[in-house]
C-alpha cells in the first residue's frame, strides 16, 4: 500500500517588529520611517538630535519659528545649534542677531558645547550682529540697513533672533510691540530665510502681546522645566507647526555637552 503523502503547510510568523527607543536613535543612528519630509514641502533640518524625526524632518523653508521658554531651558542652545549645523551640515550660512549679549560673550558660552562660531565666521557662513532693541527697530522700519547687508553679503538660508522679549518689553503699550512684531516677521519673510526666534516666555505670558507672537509665527516650541524629587528636568512640546504633523507629545530633553538632544517617544511624567 502506498501511502499518501501528507501536505505540510509552513505558517512563517510575521516578525514583531521591535520598538526602537529615542536613545536609541541617538546613540546609534536608528531613522524613524516618519522622518522625512513631507510631501512637496521644503523642509530645513534643524539637526537638533530628535527634534526633526518630531517635525517631519525641519522647519518648513521661510517659515518663523518661535522657541520659548523659561531661564535655563537652553533655548539661546537651540538657536544656535539651528545656524551652527545649518553652516557645517548643509552649507547654509546664517545670521544671528543678539539683543542681550554680546557677540564675544555668546561665542565664548557656544564653545562650551564645542560650537566654534569663530572659524564659521572666517569661512563665512555665519554673521554675528549686537543691536540695542530701539536700535533693531529702526534698522527694520527703515528696510533691513546693515541686518540685509549682512544677509546678503554671506547669503543667509538661516536667521536667528535672541531675544524677541527684548523688544516686546522696550514697548509700554501691547499695540507699539504688536507692530514692530509684523514689521520684523515680514522683513524676515521677504528676505526668504528661515527663521527661528528666542521668546522668554514666562515675561511675556501674563501680556496679551503672547497670543500675538503665537499667531504671527508659523511655529511654536516650548521648553519646560519639570521636577522629579529634587531633581529638575526638561520637557518640549511643539505647540504649533504649520504644514506639518508634527508630535502631539510632551517629549523630555537634555542639555548635553554638544547641545540639546530631545528624546521622542519617551515618557516625561511617569506614575
Amino acid at each position: 500500500m502506498s501511502r499518501a503523502k501528507k501536505k505540510v503547510r509552513v505558517v512563517k510568523k510575521k516578525a514583531k517588529r521591535r520598538q526602537v527607543s529615542a536613545k536609541e536613535r541617538f546613540l546609534f543612528g536608528y531613522k524613524s520611517p516618519n522622518s522625512g519630509s513631507s510631501g512637496e514641502i521644503e523642509r530645513v533640518p534643524t539637526g537638533i538630535p530628535g527634534l526633526d524625526e518630531l517635525i517631519q524632518g525641519g522647519f518648513e523653508k521661510g517659515s518663523v519659528v518661535i522657541v520659548a521658554g523659561g531661564p535655563g531651558t537652553g533655548k539661546t542652545t537651540m538657536a544656535a545649534q539651528f545656524l551652527y549645523n545649518g553652516a557645517v551640515e548643509h552649507d547654509e550660512p546664517g545670521v544671528l542677531l543678539n539683543l542681550e549679549q554680546s557677540g564675544e560673550n555668546f561665542k565664548t558660552h557656544m564653545r562650551l558645547f564645542r560650537m566654534d562660531f569663530d572659524e564659521l565666521e572666517k569661512k563665512g557662513l555665519i554673521s554675528i550682529l549686537t543691536y540695542n532693541p530701539n536700535e533693531i527697530i529702526d534698522v527694520i522700519k527703515g528696510g533691513g540697513g546693515m541686518l540685509r547687508d549682512a544677509m546678503d553679503s554671506i547669503g543667509a538660508k538661516r536667521f536667528a533672533v535672541d531675544s524677541l522679549t527684548a523688544m516686546i518689553v522696550f514697548y509700554e503699550r501691547d499695540y507699539d510691540a504688536r507692530k514692530a512684531l509684523v514689521n520684523l516677521f515680514s522683513s524676515v519673510r521677504n528676505w526668504n530665510v528661515t527663521t527661528l526666534a528666542v521668546l522668554e516666555s514666562n515675561i511675556v505670558e501674563s501680556h496679551t502681546i503672547y497670543p500675538t507672537v503665537e499667531f504671527l509665527s508659523d511655529g511654536v516650541i516650548l521648553l519646560r522645566t519639570y521636577y522629579e524629587g529634587n531633581v529638575r528636568n526638561h520637557a518640549l512640546e511643539i505647540l504649533k507647526m504649520r504644514a506639518t504633523d508634527h508630535s502631539k507629545d510632551i517629549s523630555p530633553y537634555f542639555v548635553t555637552d554638544t547641545g540639546i538632544v530631545v528624546f521622542g517617544g519617551e515618557k516625561v511624567f511617569e506614575k
